[in-house]
């Protein structure tokens, strides 16, 4: 085969090698999600290393030869499921957020197993590959069960995926899943017409539209509550601001909430957050936009109102705080708000400060009266 053909597997190792060293780079530590990542890296370098080699010994003579040939097709053969196996670990962890789960499934590498096995049997029978007596390389008669192993692994991924799409950063996952049929219908072609290589380029690929979306790409929703961060909240400021858009800001803050943390852990306090962001759900009320800013402070964005508006919710959110089961397991704790409403002159400092202001007003009352 022309040397020429395999330029798009150089361009690909030195696109991930560039990417392997930047990411060592950038990072502070190293998260269970970055090391599978780091892991799909090295497996697809691997891949497109030893793609060429297998057609650069093939049909040549000598016993070394022979054996190198032999031992990169067998490597070839094996790294297609590992690689899948990683990939399915990646997506796992990054829905369920669980470490032990995906240990618990071998990382996804039982179809490894099966190839590993099979690929020991091919020294004595040619399952997936055999050479002729020219040492020219030819497919052996079982060598697509390594393709449906595989591809079970990832339409299992895929209904995983599919079945688990209401989780945060799903939506973010079945694009990349989608975009994973790409090298899916690459390995297809590659399986008919042999001579045609794209699938470990393509993979590559895929490793780098993964790490821009999952790795380097802050979400928009907090971890803990899944209302919005504190960068969208003041994109979404900004945005209402230059529209020059009618609204009120909400500055919420819980009262007594350090008590609960020091009382009970973190743990119960970090549930805490949880159950109150639900308060901020309503279906009564349109335009209504929620984010945690950071601890214990919340910010409520609500389009098209008034001020009076904006404080009739704030009752409806004090009653819906009163009446939750959850909260009455704790009776000091309590909620302070600031409301104020956009007048066309104000910038986002001038928001958030009125905003902060009033909230502490009504905190001190709170506190003189308790």
């Amino acid at each position: 085969m022309d040397p020429t053909l395999f330029g798009v597997n150089y361009f690909s190792i030195i696109l991930l090698v560039t990417m392997f060293f930047v990411t060592r780079i950038k990072k502070d530590f190293s998260t269970f999600s970055s090391k599978l990542l780091t892991g799909i890296i090295i497996t697809n370098l691997i891949g497109l290393a030893i793609e060429p080699l297998t057609w650069f010994f093939d049909g040549k003579s000598g016993s070394m030869i022979h054996v190198l040939s032999y031992a990169s097709n067998f490597i070839i053969v094996l790294v297609g499921p590992i690689l899948v196996g990683l990939w399915a670990s990646y997506m796992d962890y990054n829905l369920f957020r669980n470490k032990k789960r995906v240990q618990r499934f071998h990382y996804y590498q039982m179809p490894t197993y099966l190839v590993f096995m099979l690929l020991l049997l091919n020294f004595r029978f040619p399952i997936f590959f055999q050479y002729s007596e020219d040492f020219f390389y030819q497919r052996g008669d079982y060598h697509f069960l390594r393709y449906i192993l595989t591809y079970l692994l990832f339409f299992r991924l895929f209904y995983l995926i599919i079945t688990n799409r209401k989780k945060e950063n799903s939506h973010v996952l079945i694009g990349i899943i989608l975009f994973m049929l790409v090298p899916g219908i690459g390995a297809i072609i590659q399986l008919i017409y042999p001579n045609i290589l794209s699938t470990w380029s393509s993979l590559a690929l895929i490793v780098v539209v993964v790490y821009i979306f999952l790795e380097t790409t802050p979400g928009t929703k907090d971890y803990l509550t899944k209302l919005y961060s504190r960068k969208v909240v003041e994109d979404y400021l900004n945005l209402l601001i230059e529209n020059q858009d009618h609204f009120v800001l909400l500055m919420i803050d819980l009262d007594r909430f350090k008590a609960i943390n020091d009382t009970y852990g973190h743990h119960v306090g970090d549930q805490v957050l949880i159950e109150f962001s639900k308060c901020f759900s309503t279906g009564e009320i349109k335009n209504l936009f929620a984010s945690r800013l950071g601890g214990d402070e919340f910010l409520v964005i609500i389009k098209d109102v008034d001020e009076q508006q904006g404080r009739i919710y704030i009752d409806q959110l004090r009653k819906r705080f009163k009446e939750e089961l959850y909260f009455k397991q704790f009776p000091t704790l309590d909620f302070s708000a600031g409301c104020i409403a956009y007048d066309h002159h104000m910038t986002v400092d001038d928001l958030l400060t009125q905003a902060d202001n009033r909230m502490y007003e009504r905190k001190k009352i709170y506190k003189e009266i308790t």
